[in-house]
Parts: structure tokens; sequence; C-alpha cells
């Protein structure tokens, strides 16, 4: 990614992560709030080697985009970079780009400018082993006794004002059910829940925002951090 995100954006696509979902959302929106939950079938794909070698972020801002000629954003890939789709519209794909380091950035792309590739449905056990991160949040998966579980541990942050820091943990088994991981504190619809799928090297990740203070979500698209 060749954009500096600003205190501003990163703060706006966290805050949109930990918003409740009550009315539905219009068709056209691609954000990180809906992102998430959107689909269970979620595609990879990388950035082709196209001309000028940038392929810019659209907006949802008004109804006429992404198509519209006022909704293109100063945000890009470029080629080989790799990003998870939830999926299409009108020649364009709702897409989330976590990069090494950073946030990341959700929007759409012409999906002209993208090659999608096959995502293993049943990854080895071995591949979910590490920690893997979205910005400051955290999941570290270990191997564990119990066949068909992995031990997840994880550490997420709401950050407002001042000092004001909400913090939310996981520490239980997790249950392994193909490229997905089902975790849960208990059996109560108050208990902490999430639901953990792995698309090639990202975690698509969705909480029932009951796993931490107030705000605090580890819901997002995680990357698999180097040793």
């Amino acid at each position: 990614m060749r954009q500096f995100f600003t205190f501003i954006i990163a703060v706006t696509l966290l805050s949109s992560l930990a918003a409740a979902q009550t009315d539905p959302d219009p068709e056209n929106w691609c954000r990180a709030g809906k992102f998430t939950a959107e689909t269970e079938d979620y595609r990879l794909a990388s950035v082709k080697a196209i001309k000028g070698g940038r392929s810019h972020f659209y907006n949802d801002f008004s109804d006429d985009c992404p198509e519209g000629k006022d909704c293109r954003e100063k945000a890009y890939v470029v080629s080989g970079d790799q990003v998870v789709v939830s999926n299409e519209r009108n020649g364009f794909a709702c897409a989330w780009f976590t990069p090494v380091k950073g946030t990341g950035y959700v929007g759409w792309l012409k999906a002209s400018d993208l090659n999608y590739w096959p995502v293993t449905k049943r990854p080895g056990i071995a591949s979910w082993y590490g920690t893997w991160r979205y910005g400051e949040n955290e999941i570290k998966f270990e191997a564990t006794r119990n066949r068909g579980y992995l031990n997840v541990i994880g550490t997420a942050f709401w950050k407002g004002l001042g000092d004001n820091i909400h913090i939310g943990e996981l520490g239980n088994k997790g249950k392994v059910e193909a490229n997905v991981v089902q975790y849960s504190d208990g059996d109560d619809e108050f208990d902490c829940k999430v639901t953990i799928r792995m698309v090639g090297q990202f975690l698509v990740v969705r909480d029932n925002m009951n796993c931490g203070g107030a705000n605090v979500s580890f819901s997002g698209v995680y990357r698999k951090a180097k040793k």
C-alpha cells in the first residue's frame, strides 16, 4: 500500500466495527462494520499488473457509488497486493486490504483489476499456529491435546480520548471446523463468541461484541505476523 493512513481514518475504521447494525444497510455499502458478517464465502484476490501500477479504492458515499465519477478515493493498492473480497457489484469488488503494518482499508476496487485465487477449505492444523494481527489486536493459536481444537489467546483494544482504553481478551479452546475456528467463553447469550475464518494468509474475524469492555471488538481482517 502506498498510502499514509491518518489517525482519523484509523479511528473511523475501528469505530465502524464497533457500531451496532440495526437498520438494513444500503446495497452499495462496502464498510468495515458490515464486511466481516457479510458472507461465509470470502474470496482471496491479488492486484493484477495493471497500467499505472495502481488500483484505486472507490467509496460508497452517494447512491451512484462506486460507479459515479466522484467516488474514487486517493487510497490505492498496487500490483501483487492481496485483498479479501466479500462480494461484487456492477463490476466492482468490495475488498479489505490489511498491510503488514497498520490498520488497513476497506472499499470498492474494480473487479477487472483483480486475479482470484483458490481458498483452501481444509487447511492443516499447523496453518493456524502463531500470532495474527489486525492493528493493535492480536489472536494467537496454540496446539492442544484435544483433537479438533486449538487454544485461542487474544487481546483487543478500544481507545477513546486521553487514557480512556477498554480491553478485551480471549482465553479458551476453539473448535476447528474446516477453515473456521468457533470460539466461545460459554453457552450464555452474553458470553463472548467469535467466528474466525481462514482465507489464504488472512483471518476474517467476527465477534458478538461481548468480548470485552464497551466498544471493544475483535472483528476485522487479520494477517499472520512474521516470526
